[in-house]
């Protein structure tokens, strides 16, 4: 499958979310735009935006998205949010 990626710096905590999401079970795609992760996760479909905590601002686009999209999506700033958004409790350790 040829995608067109858009580059873009990813937070230091991106790797360990990914990580962990990809151990329970769930397909993750680094998406970027509008936000970084694309997860499906036993049939259901997130969008994820990852910041390296509660204090880093979302781009002025990310702003309009999470203002304007109807459907589903999350900011997430630690393993154990990216997993509750899924419903699941960090028990990876």
């Amino acid at each position: 499958m040829n995608r067109r990626r858009i580059i873009h710096r990813s937070d230091a905590n991106q790797p360990d979310i990914v990580k962990a999401l990809r151990k329970c079970g769930a397909t993750v795609d680094i998406i970027g735009e509008p936000l970084d992760l694309l997860v499906g996760f036993q049939g259901k479909n997130y969008l994820m935006e990852v910041k390296p905590d509660a204090k880093a601002p979302l781009r002025p686009s990310q702003v309009e998205f999470f203002q304007t999209w109807r459907g589903q999506k999350a900011r997430v700033n630690s393993v154990t949010e990216a997993l509750a958004v899924l419903g699941i409790r960090d028990s990876l350790g």
